[in-house]
């Protein structure tokens, strides 16, 4: 695998995949995701959350609805936009899913690999 290093070249290092989380349109964690890509399902669907933002002419897309943020303290929650939560969900469940204590992931230099079509439109 190729890693860029602080000084943008490209060095040779392994990397080891310990945990894997996901919030996704298909559903809450990594396991809902899988199985429907696996099946072939698309989260495509009307979502009248939209018809919220001016200007935007269609309500049809892949919105990511029916997550619990409670994991995350009120406090830190009210100052996140709907992105940064699913962000947060995600790393917290990979971190669960790698067995890991909170010292050990700030021990290590871990690494998060985020997609996103747009980020936070709606929050």
């Amino acid at each position: 695998m190729n890693i860029v290093s602080k000084n943008n070249s490209l060095s040779q290092q392994r990397v080891v995949i310990t945990g894997v989380g996901a919030v996704s349109p298909l559903g809450p964690d990594a396991s809902a995701l899988w199985q429907g890509l696996r099946e072939g399902r698309s989260a495509v669907r009307r979502c009248p959350s939209l018809q919220e933002i001016n200007g935007l002419r269609t309500t049809i897309a892949a919105c990511v609805d029916g997550i619990d943020a409670g994991r995350i303290a009120r406090k830190k929650r009210r100052y996140m936009s709907n992105m940064s939560i699913y962000l947060t969900l995600a790393a917290q469940a990979a971190v669960r899913r790698a067995a890991l204590e909170p010292d050990q992931v700030r021990a290590e230099r871990p690494g998060v690999c985020v997609g996103s079509t747009t980020g936070s439109t709606i929050d």
